[in-house]
């Protein structure tokens, strides 16, 4: 009797021994990815952050977004982008051994503007590399900590409908047009698969 419950306890350790190790190597992976989206608003600070198999990526928003101003010439609306983020990525130990070397490590960041408004691109995008301006990398080669600082959203390119480069002189089309201005979307930053 004291064999069998030995035997069977054995069996026990040697099957969680190996779950452990499976689950390590599956979710170890590097198929997750990491993303993160956050709100194109005016309020001071947002900080967002999430965890994947590739690593924890953190991003601390400055009031980030678009407004609407008055330009040089009469009733003709301008376009400004203000604000800034910063974005930091810690690979996990189980990452992929791509993600320790800083050529390799890109983020795209998209900005989505909801339809109906008053932008020419719905989506647009550009990707943080080493050679952006702000870009650091710290801790170890083991360890790697990538920080981007002071993105702004001027690499966006954004810019008006066609529609709306023309002056507004009625007050209907200014009101319309204020409502698709205050549509602003959201940005995402996702870590692009190392090749």
């Amino acid at each position: 009797m004291k064999i069998k419950l030995f035997s069977t306890f054995i069996a026990l350790a040697l099957l969680v021994t190996v779950g452990g190790v499976y689950a390590a190597w599956v979710y170890g992976q590097d198929a997750s990815g990491v993303s993160k989206e956050f709100e194109l608003t005016s309020a001071n600070t947002i900080v967002v952050q999430t965890g994947g198999a590739v690593g924890e990526l953190t991003i601390t928003a400055s009031n980030p977004k678009i407004t609407v101003k008055e330009s040089g010439t009469q009733y003709i609306p301008a376009l400004e982008t203000s604000g800034s983020f910063d974005v930091k990525f810690v690979p996990s130990p189980s990452a992929s051994v791509a993600y320790l070397d800083e050529t390799k490590v890109k983020l795209d960041v998209t900005i989505t503007l909801p339809a109906g408004t008053a932008y020419e691109a719905a989506t647009t995008s550009f990707q943080l590399t080493k050679d952006t301006l702000g870009y650091d990398k710290s801790g170890t080669a083991e360890a790697p900590v990538y920080t981007w600082t002071g993105v702004n959203l001027d690499g966006f390119g954004l810019s008006f409908v066609s529609e709306w480069e023309d002056p507004i002189m009625r007050y209907e089309d200014y009101q319309t047009f204020t409502t698709a201005a205050s549509k602003v979307g959201k940005i995402t930053v996702s870590l692009v698969p190392a090749a």
